[in-house]
């Protein structure tokens, strides 16, 4: 996943095949990221915390937002075995933006400890949200682990 991701990085602005830049509101994010879970084969409910007057997202946005996730639950799987998954779009109209949280009750890990060979987090969460202009924060306890991806509109958009 990681290399695709990177890949896909490298690729952004030439890979028709990614989808539509067409701006979607954050419900269709969450339905997107749902099918996507579904589609990997985790059956999870995105819960939905959407004000109205909440911006579109771009589509570019979208999908990065999306595949992050997407990382952060295969990450909840793998090393989690999904205890206590759960995912959340929140939707804000001041200051206009979306949120993302991927939860889970793991046994959490020390982030500064991820050698720097591995690119789940850094490549396909941290870089892929931060290239369409938005911010991730990856926060882990022994009680589990929440991965926070964030996009606020503005002048970029």
């Amino acid at each position: 996943m990681a290399r695709e991701a990177l890949t896909r990085l490298a690729n952004a602005e030439k890979d028709a095949l990614e989808g539509s830049d067409e701006p979607m509101d954050a419900m269709a994010l969450a339905d997107d990221i749902e099918t996507s879970a579904r589609d990997f084969g985790v059956e999870l409910v995105v819960s939905r915390r959407v004000q109205e007057g909440t911006p579109r997202v771009p589509g570019r946005v979208a999908r990065a937002l999306v595949l992050a996730a997407m990382q952060a639950v295969a990450n909840a799987v793998q090393h989690a075995e999904a205890r206590a998954l759960t995912v959340e779009v929140a939707g804000s109209a001041e200051p206009g933006g979306v949120t993302v949280r991927v939860r889970d009750a793991g046994r959490g890990f020390d982030v500064n400890a991820i050698p720097a060979d591995r690119l789940g987090i850094r490549g396909s969460i941290i870089a892929r949200v931060t290239a369409v202009g938005g911010r991730s924060a990856v926060d882990s306890s022994p009680a589990g682990t929440t991965v926070t991806l964030e996009w606020e509109s503005g002048d970029r958009w």
